[in-house]
């Protein structure tokens, strides 16, 4: 029987029947699959928890993608969005920007960008991990119909500064170095209340467009 999914394809694809093809020498994820949640998920940086079948990599260039890429999976229960993204960075987690003084620097290193779109809403999303130890995650809802002149009706910067990985309204994020120390699995937990998403249901598709820092 096939598994309930969620398609999450990136804003802008020309097709989302692909989930991974190759331009040249570099990735094109046109789309992936977000399977359902096998049990609870903890938000711990361990993938041992994960169903990581609908994963996908991208990297810039195919001599580099040992060094250099990220693998993205998503998983989603009734209650929330999981994304795990499984770096390779010889110089990982080195983020000083402090959400406390500049929160909108965020993007600035060893950071993921979230674009997304659900139903009329539209979502901006950051997450980092200041100083080796304090997950960050700024996020923005607006109202879809002019992206050119957004109109917010939320935003957030959340963190804890004692470096747990719930950082309030239902969120959460974690982070784990990989043990040869060039790179490390950041896992992120996105309440589908806030995405305005009321009941997900199996075939629900939500546009994503992902950018890695």
């Amino acid at each position: 029987m096939k598994k309930p999914f969620f398609a999450i394809a990136a804003l802008a694809a020309l097709s989302a029947s692909a989930a991974e093809n190759m331009l040249l020498f570099q990735t094109q994820n046109e789309g992936f699959e977000a399977v359902p949640a096998p049990g609870a998920v903890a938000i711990d940086g361990d993938l041992a928890d994960w169903d990581l079948s609908g994963r996908i990599w991208s990297f810039g260039d195919t001599s580099v993608r040992d060094s250099h890429s990220v693998r993205t999976a998503a998983m989603w229960d009734a209650q929330n969005l999981y994304l795990s993204f499984e770096w390779r960075d010889p110089t990982p987690m080195t983020s000083r920007v402090n959400p406390a003084f500049d929160p909108g620097r965020g993007w600035v290193s060893d950071a993921v960008q979230l674009r997304m779109l659900a139903g009329d809403r539209a979502f901006w999303a950051t997450a980092w991990l200041y100083d080796r130890r304090v997950p960050t995650l700024t996020f923005d809802a607006m109202d879809a119909a002019d992206l050119w002149n957004p109109r917010f009706l939320e935003q957030l910067v959340l963190f804890d500064e004692a470096g747990g990985p719930e950082l309030g309204e239902g969120f959460a994020s974690a982070y784990r170095e990989a043990p040869d120390g060039r790179g490390y699995v950041h896992e992120l937990r996105i309440p589908w209340r806030k995405l305005g998403v009321a009941a997900p249901a199996a075939g629900f598709t939500v546009r994503l467009g992902l950018e890695f820092l």
